[in-house]
């Protein structure tokens, strides 16, 4: 078996030889890739858990870095709050 640059195959071998990269291509990405990175988006790593609850009146500007944690509900799911006064 030679092997020949694609500049030298004529335009018919030209054809086959780009429509079998193609096809190697999609089943390699639709078998192997498309999966990886369905799974990495499934099983992302957790956020870490809140370590201190502030009142937003406790927080004040000599606080130079902090993050706000929002819970986001379903509207079809209402879920009660940690005291159980309040309905989401």
């Amino acid at each position: 078996m030679e092997y020949v640059s694609v500049g030298e195959l004529s335009s018919l071998n030209k054809t086959k030889y780009c429509t079998l990269l193609l096809t190697l291509y999609i089943l390699l990405f639709h078998t192997i890739l498309l999966p990886l990175m369905i799974l990495a988006c499934i099983f992302q790593p957790q956020f870490p858990a809140m370590t201190e609850r502030l009142n937003i009146n406790k927080i004040d500007m000599s606080i130079e870095e902090w993050t706000c944690k929002v819970q986001v509900v379903d509207k079809g799911h209402p879920r009660t709050n940690k005291e159980g006064n309040k309905k989401y």
